[in-house]
């Protein structure tokens, strides 16, 4: 026992202290210093060190200079124990052997506590039922500048549990707690500064989280909880969070955070939901989490899930991989998160619904790989950035991804396989600017609904992705963009599509349906379309369908190929333009080798209809052109222009091998201020029976004449079988004209 000094130094360098079955070490009310070396303490019937009051002059010293570490081996009670200390004290390696107390335990500390070597805090045959470090009322400094290893407790690992702790605890090297009956780390309702460096938690609980940040801030924004690469691994068949972190105030953070959870099978929720069995669980935070590069495995449930975070959740990488479960399920948070990969599979839950309130019902159900529900900012699947399938696999998802007012979502990589409702869906309940979804390397395949649904989603870029073989009925399209709300601003607001380099083969429905509902009629669709190959199998279907009230603009540039292998009535693009508004102008372009192939009876390559102005350009589609198979087919069919339509279709090769077939037809046009230019295009015929085939043809006309132009020559070659002559370079229907084109040097009519 040291006690009471007023000054000066009790140095006993070079000494051992042994003490077995005795009370310890006091060092009681010191004002000076005091050194003690290769101390080895066993069986006290108190705490083995036990350091308490004095000033802030105090310097307690424990050297290890014959020995490798301090010992202390069974402690009735803590085995460091350290209370309303003011000043320093400094231990080098530390050796905790079968405690019966807390291992190390802190009270009312002022001063500081440093911890030079290594520390290990090990229970003997029966494990203790107090922490094994146990932080209270603490404003001074604690660090531990080795390796920190604690294991087995009936208690908590390292404890700032309600501690009214204010000052710091970190840890440079790296801390291993496992066995814990409790949580391996807690931070309860408490506000310390933590740094923690590499930390490998586990426990062997069923009820009680591995890491558990309750209220870590105690309130105060200021604080900070840091740790380095982090691993913790869940006690298999566990009913609660690995890693739960809520209430917290505090701003959170993990150089990587890598979470082993095999817990019990999801089952339907109870209202309201409380510590679910998933791989972590971020709620409730005003403050920011960090989690670095994030790796969840998972089995039986979901690996990530987060609720009502106002402050942002972050991530800059990591794998989250879950076997018979959903993925991850955030709702209501900011994130700024970015994955490589995601996998899930095997989802139990049921189909979701767009338009649920804060606090729905549909949370954490189970139905989705990955749900974003009202989450501002972004989140990414970055894959390697090459290839599909690098940022993971959704198998057999009621819904692969479901996103309902989002603030940007880029996925790269990722495949959906037989997803039970849907691939993909984005919803918005507004159309405020800034929310986008980016899709890049995506495989959607053989979902037994919809492969992508899109809906009020202002801006989506769809590139080198796949969609193969989605749906079963005629309104489960491969992608379905739907707009049924205007634009705040529709002068300069618009919706988006971009599509480039996809693959998309749908055998049920049109393949892309783009289509606005009853609310909206003034806002302008933009859609690119370049290098793209959609083919339908099914009759009656198109690769591509526009049905669209309100301004439209579509450019389809750049070796698209459209396939059409039904038995009958394939389209390549479908056009219906319904406004009647002559400021609501539609442009189409359809340009620079687009390919159109069908086969199928009745088909058309490209059919067009208008209830306003229109600019139509298609031309240079001359490196395979159209190539129109089956009997009755059109290469380019205008069902109904309105007026102040103007067409200009240019070096096209049109190749029409089908009987009775038509290259290039108007059903009906209204002339006024109206213009059609059909230049240096070629023109395939097949004569094959008595029914006509025509090259170019009017059937009905109002407000004649038509202004025709310019009088480049097209060329017709006609394939005859029999000698019928049962074709014609130019029908005018019921049509009067302004002008001529010319048709194999004829300028007809």
């Amino acid at each position: 026992m040291i006690q009471n000094t007023t000054g000066g130094s009790i140095n006993m360098t070079g000494s051992s202290v042994t003490d077995t079955n005795s009370q310890g070490v006091l060092i009681n009310n010191i004002s000076g210093g005091a050194v003690l070396d290769n101390v080895t303490i066993t069986g006290s019937t108190n705490e083995g060190i036990h350091v308490t009051g004095g000033s802030a002059n105090a310097v307690v010293t424990f050297r290890n200079t014959a020995q490798a570490a301090t010992i202390i081996d069974s402690a009735t009670d803590a085995s460091i124990f350290v209370e309303d200390y003011l000043g320093v004290y400094q231990m080098q390696d530390i050796n905790i052997l079968n405690r019966n107390g807390t291992g190390i335990l802190v009270e009312n500390l002022t001063g500081n506590i440093a911890v030079v070597g290594n520390t290990t805090i090990t229970n003997g045959v029966s494990a203790a039922t107090d922490h094994g470090i146990d932080i209270n009322n603490t404003s001074g400094n604690i660090s531990f500048g080795g390796s920190l290893g604690i294991t087995g407790s009936n208690g908590e690992g390292i404890s700032f549990n309600n501690g009214g702790n204010t000052g710091t605890f970190s840890v440079s090297g790296t801390t291993t707690i496992s066995g814990t009956a409790n949580e391996a780390f807690i931070v309860l309702n408490d506000s310390p500064l933590i740094r923690m460096g590499t930390t490998n938690l586990s426990n062997n609980s069923l009820t009680n989280s591995v890491l558990l940040l309750d209220n870590a801030g105690n309130g105060v924004t200021t604080r900070t909880v840091s740790f380095g690469n982090t691993t913790a691994t869940g006690t298999v068949g566990t009913t609660v969070p690995v890693v739960n972190i809520l209430n917290s105030n505090a701003a959170i953070s993990f150089s990587s955070l890598n979470v082993n959870a095999n817990s019990a099978a999801y089952t339907a929720i109870v209202d309201p939901l409380v510590n679910p069995a998933v791989g972590v669980y971020v709620h409730d935070n005003p403050g920011n989490v960090n989690f670095g590069v994030l790796n969840i495995t998972a089995t039986n449930n979901l690996a990530l899930i987060a609720n009502n975070n106002t402050g942002t959740i972050s991530s800059n990488g990591g794998v989250i991989s879950v076997t018979d479960a959903a993925a991850i399920d955030i709702e209501d948070s900011n994130i700024s998160m970015n994955l490589t990969a995601v996998n899930a599979s095997n989802t139990s839950g049921p189909p979701l619904t767009p338009g649920g309130a804060a606090g729905d019902a549909e949370f954490y159900l189970n139905s989705a790989g990955i749900r974003l529900v009202r989450t501002p900012g972004l989140f990414g699947i970055t894959g390697d950035g090459n290839s599909l399938e690098a940022g993971g696999t959704i198998l057999d998802a009621q819904h692969g991804v479901w996103m309902e007012d989002i603030g940007r979502v880029n996925i790269d990589g990722l495949e959906i396989q037989i997803p039970l409702t849907s691939g993909i869906e984005w919803h918005q309940t507004t159309v405020a600017d800034g929310p986008e979804v980016n899709l890049t390397r995506v495989r959607v395949e053989d979902s037994l609904g919809t492969g992508i649904r899109v809906v009020n989603g202002r801006t989506f870029t769809l590139t080198e992705s796949e969609l193969l073989d989605n749906g079963n009925a005629l309104d489960e399209h491969s992608l379905d963009y739907l707009v049924n709300i205007e634009v705040d601003d529709t002068n300069n607001d618009i919706f988006s599509v971009i599509l480039q380099d996809n693959t998309i083969t749908d055998d049920s429905a049109d393949a892309i349906r783009i289509e606005s509902g009853g609310l909206l009629d003034d806002s302008l669709m933009s859609l690119v379309m370049e290098r793209n190959t959609v083919t339908n199998s099914s009759s009656d279907t198109s690769n591509l369908s526009v049905i669209w009230e309100g301004p439209l603009s579509m450019f389809i540039n750049d070796s698209n190929n459209f396939v059409g292998t039904g038995a009958t009535n394939n389209v390549g693009i479908e056009v219906d333009a319904t406004s009647t508004d002559l400021s609501d102008l539609m442009t189409l372009t359809v340009t620079n080798n687009n390919s159109f192939t069908f086969a199928g009876t009745v088909s058309r390559g490209i059919e067009v209809s208008t209830e306003g102005p229109s600019n139509i350009l298609i031309a240079n589609n001359n490196a395979q052109g159209f190539i129109m198979g089956g009997t009755g087919s059109y290469g380019l069919r205008f069902l109904d222009l309105a007026a102040n339509s103007n067409v200009q279709i240019d070096s096209n090769l049109i190749n029409m091998t089908g009987l009775n077939a038509r290259a290039i037809f108007f059903d009906l046009v209204n002339a006024s201020s109206s213009s059609v230019i059909i230049d240096n295009n070629q023109i395939g015929l097949f004569d094959g029976n008595l029914f006509i085939d025509t090259a170019v043809g009017f059937n009905a006309m109002t407000n004649g004449p038509l202004t025709l132009g310019t009088g480049v020559n097209n060329i017709v070659n006609i394939t005859s079988v029999g000698n019928n002559n049962s074709f014609l370079l130019f029908n005018p229907g019921g049509g009067t004209f302004d002008g001529q084109i010319s048709l194999n040097g004829f300028l007809l009519p």
